[in-house]
């Protein structure tokens, strides 16, 4: 029998659902039902859609002061940034609007691909916001004779990270 609960219906799904009830009393107080339930569903879904547009429209309206804010504060200042501890705030020259930035001191060059980062073992990366090498000790540890399958050195100083392909291509070496 068809599940008429889920996903959309087709006549087809209708009348292999209905075909099965026999009895026309049955047929009718089913079809009742189901007509009550999507009535029942749709207002339930309707005000859902409702508190979320309501609540888009706060968030939107929060960020429209905080931008507000923001471009008047960046606005007194000389180059029109700031620089913080983490964060860098610039106005954007062809809109009105702000741009935030990690802080420059951040760096991604040992950022591990989200693909390689368990063929890393654990004492060679380091959790952050992503996961990043601990280059000093994969050197170390590649200088003392160790084999990685993750990476090699290139001239005995240059730390070469490798990709999948390449991983093979190392193992095999």
């Amino acid at each position: 029998m068809t599940d008429l609960t889920e996903g959309l219906l087709t006549e087809l799904d209708l009348e292999e659902y209905f075909d099965n009830i026999e009895d026309p009393c049955n047929k009718v107080d089913n079809l009742v039902a189901l007509i009550d339930r999507c009535k029942l569903l749709s207002a339930k879904y309707e005000s859902r859609a409702q508190e979320y547009r309501q609540s888009a429209e706060l968030w939107e309206h929060r960020l429209s002061q905080l931008q507000g804010y923001g471009i008047r504060l960046l606005k007194d200042q000389p180059m029109h940034s700031i620089e913080a501890t983490n964060h860098i705030l610039g106005l954007d020259r062809t809109m009105p609007e702000i741009k935030s930035a990690a802080c420059r001191s951040y760096k991604t060059d040992w950022m591990i691909p989200d693909e390689l980062k368990f063929s890393v073992p654990e004492i060679y990366r380091e959790p952050k916001i992503i996961w990043e090498l601990k280059i000093d000790d994969v050197k170390n540890a590649l200088l003392s004779g160790k084999k990685l399958n993750f990476a090699r050195l290139v001239d005995k100083q240059r730390l070469l990270i490798l990709n999948k392909s390449e991983e093979q291509y190392a193992t095999n070496e």
